[in-house]
């Protein structure tokens, strides 16, 4: 939680962000300080720093003249319940810079049980943090707040409905098949469907027999039972063929599911479809001689989209839960953000979940709970195929839950050229964790872990060696210790942008800003301090460099290579050509400390076979009939 004075320093030359605000504040606590600390606490918690003024869009140190009297009147008033509802437990240190003394608290999320945090006694009073800004809640927020803070489950509050006819018969029997099979031997199979019911506090005793609560009739209730409580689908599904992030075309949709029916049919509904749409490389079971045509990533679909199902805020009736399939990603967003935070989201055991209810009778026939926490099981099949880390972002002032599964390899052939013209030896989880620092601003500890697969000291060891090696640094967050691709590498990230991520915005992507044409042109190389040519990162290869690695299969001498090529002049082969693949590291030369040896030859280095072999692949792959 607490800043050092080069990160505080670093964060104030930028702008504020969501968990980031300034004051100037030099004799006195500002009104608007207040605003900001019920933000703070309401949303994801930050840190208010006085002793900065804001001029435009740039940011003077003034420092605070009136230091002690700062301190305490805002340590004071943090105190009070007059001034606000919640006391909160507060840091506070004092840094100093050459123009003047800055005070820094550091304002930690209040607990969901005394949400909102208001001033003044008046709950009207409260404030969310959008963006940089503080912004007063409306009625919809504080509703949502007060919902969230405690007293029984909506889910779990019966309904003045009759429990048979408003019960779907057929899609409980489905259920209890099921349940059957995960529990062979559980005593409850014997029971009618009212005792089945009753038995896992989905019916409760009333006048007049038993009722059943919202959570029955969210997961089996009958259409007609159904609408009484959601006016809205359970689930809007889409699959589209065009970009996550482009313009919609006319034709928006290329198929569309509405799920309107209770959670289970909703289930069955969305894996028919998903499975009718998906891409189905089949293979053949060699035992039984079986085709298996379950989709690759049916398993991170199943976890993503029973999360979705399951964790939902069924008391908002104006906006349905979505699917969006895009060829780049698929995204999956509720409304209702998570209870749990975004590090705890990425740890095995229990969580703070909104529907307990519905959440139980999901794991009780093995959905939910399949190789971990959904969560987590999705991490590890995305690590299992080779994928960008899955995107979580947790909106508490938009009230939604975001997860994308984005479709992008994560050690791509640009980052293999990348990683290569670093020189650096590095080990498979040293070169996927300094891939995924790539492509986000900065990256949690717990995001490692659940990225990498590998524990904490497994996955320090891994982050240890990239900083020894200054690939990566390590920065301090509100939200615990946090790691950015190291300064210097920025510039020679092919990809231009990295570190400038507004609030809100993909924080696990690597979706930025691209320059597509070659770093290897047909302009003089640059020279360096001694005069020598200096090394250029290859940032796309050319033709005719993809000619000469598929050649080096085995070692080839210059006049061969530039016969393959047809070239004749040697400078210039060796400038725009042969060197580029040798500075990039994909090519070695037999004797590298004497270039002109009568025997010299050169052959793919490790990463230059990488690359070789994926192209044949590729080129493979387009061959198939």
């Amino acid at each position: 939680m607490k800043l050092s004075r080069s990160e505080l320093l670093a964060r104030i030359k930028t702008y504020e962000w969501s968990d980031f605000e300034v004051k100037a504040a030099q004799n006195e606590v500002p009104r608007d300080a207040f605003e900001t600390i019920s933000a703070f606490a309401n949303t994801a918690g930050g840190h208010l720093v006085f002793g900065v003024q804001q001029q435009r869009d740039e940011f003077e140190v003034v420092g605070v003249l009136a230091l002690d009297k700062v301190q305490n009147d805002l340590l004071s008033a943090l105190r009070s319940r007059e001034k606000i509802s919640y006391q909160m437990v507060t840091s506070d240190d004092v840094i100093e810079t050459e123009t003047g003394k800055l005070l820094v608290f550091y304002i930690p999320e209040a607990p969901r049980q005394h949400k909102p945090v208001y001033l003044n006694g008046d709950i009207r009073r409260s404030y969310i943090r959008r963006g940089a800004g503080d912004q007063r809640c409306n009625e919809d927020d504080i509703r949502r707040f007060l919902r969230a803070a405690g007293g029984p489950s909506y889910e779990s509050e019966a309904v003045d409905l009759d429990l048979e006819a408003s019960v779907d018969a057929a899609t409980l029997e489905r259920y209890r098949q099921r349940f059957q099979a995960q529990n062979p031997n559980h005593s409850c199979i014997p029971y009618d469907n009212a005792h089945f019911l009753e038995h896992w506090a989905l019916a409760v005793a009333g006048e007049g027999g038993l009722r059943p609560t919202r959570a029955a009739i969210l997961l089996f209730g009958t259409g007609a039972a159904l609408r009484t409580m959601m006016p809205r689908p359970l689930v809007d599904c889409r699959w589209a063929d065009y970009p996550w992030d482009a313009p919609a075309p006319e034709r928006r949709w290329l198929d569309r599911l509405v799920c309107e029916e209770n959670l289970w049919t909703c289930w069955e509904q969305l894996a028919d479809r998903y499975v009718q749409n998906a891409s189905k490389p089949f293979a053949i079971e060699l035992r039984t001689m079986e085709r298996q045509d379950r989709p690759e990533d049916f398993i991170s679909f199943r976890e993503a989209a029973i999360n979705l199902l399951m964790h939902q805020d069924f008391e908002e009736t104006t906006r349905a839960a979505t699917i969006a399939f895009h060829p780049d990603r698929v995204v999956f967003e509720n409304p209702g953000y998570s209870r749990a935070h975004k590090a705890d989201l990425l740890e095995p055991g229990a969580k703070d979940v909104r529907n307990p209810l519905i959440v139980s009778m999901f794991r009780r026939v093995g959905l939910s709970e399949q190789a971990g926490t959904g969560i987590g099981a999705i991490f590890s099949d995305w690590r299992r195929r080779g994928r960008v880390p899955p995107e979580i972002i947790n909106d508490v002032p938009s009230y939604s839950f975001r997860l994308s599964l984005l479709a992008k390899e994560l050690m791509s052939e640009r980052q293999l050229l990348f990683q290569a013209s670093l020189g650096a030896r590095l080990s498979d989880p040293e070169a996927h964790a300094l891939a995924i620092l790539c492509g986000q601003s900065h990256v949690s500890l717990p995001e490692f872990r659940a990225s990498l697969g590998m524990g904490t000291a497994d996955t320090l060891a891994v982050l240890g060696r990239l900083e020894t090696q200054v690939l990566a640094s390590r920065i301090g967050r509100a939200d615990g210790a946090c790691y950015e691709l190291a300064a210097h590498l920025r510039d020679r990230w092919p990809f231009p942008g990295l570190g400038k991520v507004t609030p809100g915005s993909s924080l696990v992507t690597d979706q930025a800003a691209r320059r597509e044409e070659s770093l290897v042109t047909d302009q003089a190389p640059p020279q360096g301090d001694d005069g020598r040519r200096a090394a250029r990162p290859i940032n796309k290869l050319t033709v005719q460099q993809r000619q000469l690695l598929a050649a080096c299969d085995t070692p080839r001498r210059q006049t061969e290579l530039m016969a393959l090529l047809g070239v004749t002049h040697r400078t210039q082969f060796r400038t725009f050509h042969l060197q580029p693949l040798i500075d990039g590291g994909l090519l070695q030369p037999q004797f590298p400390d004497n270039p002109r040896h009568p025997r010299q030859r050169y052959s793919l280095t490790p990463v230059g076979a990488e690359i070789v072999g994926r192209q044949l692949k590729a080129e493979g792959a387009s061959n198939e009939p």
